[in-house]
């Protein structure tokens, strides 16, 4: 199995994966950085400490995707917070500069999170992995995710947030 594929079973930990902006990243030293530039913080060398949040306790799939994607990517840790999601609890930890680098929402509400700056497009990450989210998922479900005319998330049932560390699954 390519790099690529093992480094996209991190993403799909969750049903859509949206990157906080937030959470810092290997170019940020870790502070928080709302509206950041996405070429700054996304890089093909995964490395360092995942930090997720919004993934249901019982989330076996999702933690046994964490789990592969960390045992097949040397030197990348994931830290799986596996309360269920919460966007006051969210919005507060990203305001403090302590926002996880990946999140597990639903869909609806990702375009809430891109206008207040809490999450950052993922079209130079998508590019940078060689994915075309339109010709990798379904149509509405890109849409669902796109605010502005940028993509914000990776789809899947529901909606996650990326870390700036990792790439979007491919296919």
């Amino acid at each position: 199995m390519s790099r690529i594929h093992l480094a996209g079973a991190a993403l799909a930990v969750a049903t859509a994966l949206v990157a906080t902006g937030c959470g810092g990243g290997p170019n940020t030293g870790g502070k928080a950085t709302p509206g950041a530039s996405a070429s700054s913080v996304f890089s093909k060398d995964v490395t360092g400490t995942l930090r997720t949040s919004g993934f249901n306790p019982s989330d076996e799939v999702g933690q046994s995707r964490a789990d592969f994607a960390a045992s097949k990517l040397g030197g990348l840790k994931v830290d799986m917070d596996t309360t269920n999601f919460d966007p006051q609890k969210f919005a507060a930890r990203a305001a403090a500069g302590q926002a996880p680098d990946l999140i597990q929402v639903e869909r609806n509400v990702v375009a809430t999170f891109a206008a207040k700056n809490l999450i950052i497009p993922l079209d130079q990450c998508y590019a940078l992995w060689g994915v075309t989210p339109n010709q990798q998922y379904y149509q509405s479900t890109i849409d669902d995710v796109t605010y502005d005319g940028q993509v914000f998330a990776v789809p899947q049932p529901s909606a996650s947030a990326t870390s700036s560390r990792a790439p979007p699954p491919s296919a």
